[in-house]
């Protein structure tokens, strides 16, 4: 028997503004240096920032807001190593420019880093923008990211066909936090009538509480429908007047299939003996998580943290010293690409999963 995939709602949460520290970063009266990892606060902006390092290890753009009827207090520009999930902490943070300009220094090479703008109008939480996976050296020039009265995120993977040849990608599920264009702050219950349009069909986003997070979700764990190339979110009621608001989300799935190593589907391993989990690396995933199930007749059971740790995109295993119980098992890895493009206004995940079964005795 096949474990049904259990996705986790774990996407980057509210952004939670802590302006107790001030920025190590030196400012010239005419720019400002682009900041390097390691250093963080907050700090009023400086006139422009600019790569002042080597130009290969530098990533910059420039950041802006869309769809407000204010102009926020504070705008910062954070740089993440991979797909902030939770309280991921930024390897740099420093405030915009003036002139609405970012750069980070001294960034190591690399293919998975994600910017987000965080934009401070006054009222708690703020709103933050993800734009990524961004590379290292960069290319394309400089990345421009527009914050939005929107904070979405959508997750698919790929579901194996009942004859275990082939098979598709599918929507697991969507939220949004959405917040007022007049002055930022977060709207809530029936506030706002929020809904996600998947091939046509418009499915409501109702408020609710899941993943210790309250927010617009919508759940399709009991018919998921097919993957689509693009999915709308819409928002209406008296904040937007009129006119409702519309945002596009657009994936970029994997086009790799994965497999595990280790243990050997059907393989018996050592119970209460370290359990170690492998698999090829995977240079196209943007991170990796491992999944432990225990098998009884009574379905699937989550076996150790849930949601599970969040792997770097190169690692290729995954040890737990304490081993497991006795019993029958499967393992997924996913193989997740977090797909935050800056024509898009939001992120979807799509996961790729291997699996294996084993028996622990």
């Amino acid at each position: 028997m096949r474990a049904a995939a259990i996705l986790f709602v774990a996407a980057w949460g509210v952004v939670s503004l802590a302006v107790a520290c001030s920025s190590g970063n030196e400012q010239s009266p005419v720019q400002g240096d682009g900041g390097s990892p390691g250093e963080g606060g907050v700090q009023p902006p400086p006139p422009h920032w600019a790569c002042s390092g080597e130009a290969g290890a530098c990533l910059s753009g420039t950041a802006a807001t869309k769809g407000f009827g204010k102009q926020p207090q504070l705008l910062l520009a954070e740089l993440y190593p991979m797909f902030p999930l939770g309280s991921a902490v930024p390897l740099a943070q420093e405030t915009v420019a003036t002139d609405g300009t970012w750069a980070f220094d001294d960034v190591p090479a690399g293919g998975h880093y994600y910017v987000q703008i965080v934009g401070d109008f006054g009222t708690a939480p703020a709103i933050g923008t993800l734009a990524g996976p961004l590379s290292v050296p960069a290319t394309g020039g400089p990345v421009a990211v527009t914050v939005q009265p929107v904070q979405a995120v959508a997750s698919e993977h790929f579901q194996q066909a009942s004859s275990g040849m082939g098979g598709s990608f599918v929507l697991d599920w969507a939220s949004a936090h959405v917040f007022s264009p007049s002055d930022g702050s977060e709207l809530q219950n029936s506030e706002a009538t929020v809904a996600i349009d998947v091939g046509g069909t418009s499915a409501p986003m109702p408020w609710t509480t899941t993943g210790g997070q309250k927010l617009y979700f919508v759940d399709f764990a009991m018919a998921p429908p097919a993957a689509q190339a693009s999915y709308t979110i819409t928002a209406s009621g008296q904040a937007f007047g009129s006119m409702p608001a519309s945002w596009t989300l657009v994936p970029s799935p994997p086009s790799f299939t994965p497999t595990i190593t280790s243990p050997a589907n059907g393989a018996t391993v050592g119970a209460k003996q370290p359990l170690a989990v492998s698999w090829p690396p995977q240079s196209g995933a943007d991170y990796v998580t491992v999944a432990l199930f225990q098998v009884t007749d009574a379905g699937a059971t989550p076996v150790g943290p849930n949601p599970p740790p969040q792997l770097p995109p190169d690692t290729t295993s995954d040890v737990d010293d304490a081993g497991v119980p006795p019993g029958s098992y499967v393992v997924d890895v996913y193989f997740t690409t977090a797909a935050c493009p800056t024509t898009a206004q939001g992120c979807v995940l799509s996961s790729a999963v291997a699996a294996a079964q084993f028996t622990a005795q």
